[in-house]
């Protein structure tokens, strides 16, 4: 059986509203609360299992009920602040938290830039519990005997590596794919044909006919449908755009407005998915 999937946060950097931003876009956000308050993206997989830990993962423990000392897997798609913050994993260390014996490591999955900051910040790992595990684009790894990870190239500019994932369990496969534009045909070409059940895709340009590392409604739509055009989606696909920013100039139930057109849920902060 798939892990329950919580889209944790679903904002790009400055989250929504954004800090010290008096935009119209952060104002109504201030007005209308619940689903237009966002923070920085992040999912989580059971409580074994989690994408990204950015600077709002004890706000997303405390709020959605996440247990992090049974967190097992850690797969961060980039080294990006709002997705990886490795400071916050600097209290596993005795003295500032208990484990007691026998709790599982807690392996992170990143590019050379993740785990390099993770050595530089964190100190010692073996005294956290704490073991690394390098990925890069267009890779599988068997994470645990019922989860695949297989890694994808992310188009989100600059020398790094960022990533994108296929999630595979026995039961659901999960795309994550935020902080891209549109894939390059590579991308395309490596994933032709693999189901995948639920698509998490970059939306942070809101309604604007954006793409160059991140994506607007317009190109959110091609994506989706070149996800069909390439036999990946499943019988009864979920595809779900995250990732949002105040830049996009869109509230929830715009982007609702927007995106229905297409047959595509527009994901809010606690939102689970089976």
């Amino acid at each position: 059986m798939a892990r329950r999937l919580t889209i944790c946060g679903t904002a790009a950097a400055e989250a929504i509203p954004a800090i010290h931003c008096v935009c119209d876009t952060c104002r109504r956000a201030w007005e209308l609360g619940g689903k237009d308050l966002r923070t920085r993206a992040a999912y989580q997989l059971g409580q074994d299992v989690r994408v990204d830990f950015g600077p709002d993962s004890h706000f997303h423990m405390r709020a959605m009920g996440q247990d992090y000392a049974y967190l097992q897997h850690l797969l961060i798609t980039h080294s990006h602040q709002d997705h990886w913050l490795p400071e916050e994993l600097a209290y596993r260390r005795p003295g500032f938290c208990v484990l007691p014996e026998g709790f599982p490591p807690l392996t992170i999955y990143g590019n050379d830039r993740v785990l390099e900051s993770a050595r530089q910040r964190l100190g010692n790992l073996e005294a956290m519990r704490i073991e690394l595990y390098e990925i890069h684009s267009f890779q599988e790894v068997q994470v645990c005997p019922d989860l695949r990870l297989t890694t994808l190239k992310a188009e989100h500019g600059g020398e790094e590596d960022a990533l994108n994932f296929l999630i595979e369990e026995p039961d659901r496969s999960l795309l994550v794919a935020n902080d891209t534009g549109f894939w390059q045909e590579e991308t395309w070409e490596f994933i032709a044909g693999r189901r995948v059940d639920v698509a998490l895709i970059d939306g942070t340009c809101g309604r604007y006919d954006q793409n160059g590392g991140h994506m607007g409604a317009p190109w959110v739509a091609k994506f989706a449908a070149r996800l069909g055009e390439l036999g990946c989606l499943s019988d009864s696909p979920r595809l779900i755009v995250t990732h949002f920013s105040h830049n996009g100039h869109a509230n929830h139930d715009q982007l609702v407005e927007i995106y229905t057109a297409y047959g595509i849920e527009v994901a809010y902060d606690g939102l689970v998915v089976g």
